[in-house]
């Protein structure tokens, strides 16, 4: 259980990093939306496969916005705060 927490909160972490909104918004909506619809799973076998899946997920998502912040655009008008 930790360690799908502590997984989540490294999407969720790593997906707010990306310089574009619509990546950003992607990849956080995404990550929730997977960690909520694998939350029944109770069989240990499954949990360990869905961690491992995500651990790849979040290496690329590692590797996205990594890439994402080196190649930064002008924030969109909704992003802008007054």
């Amino acid at each position: 259980m930790s360690a799908a927490l502590n997984l989540y909160r490294q999407f969720m972490r790593h997906g707010s990093r990306f310089s574009s909104y619509n990546f950003r918004e992607y990849a956080i909506r995404r990550a929730y939306d997977a960690f909520r619809s694998n939350s029944d799973l109770v069989e240990p076998e499954l949990i360990s496969k869905a961690i491992k899946i995500g651990e790849k997920e979040l290496a690329i998502v590692k590797r996205q916005s990594q890439i994402s912040q080196m190649y930064t655009t002008d924030k969109l008008i909704i992003e802008k705060r007054h």
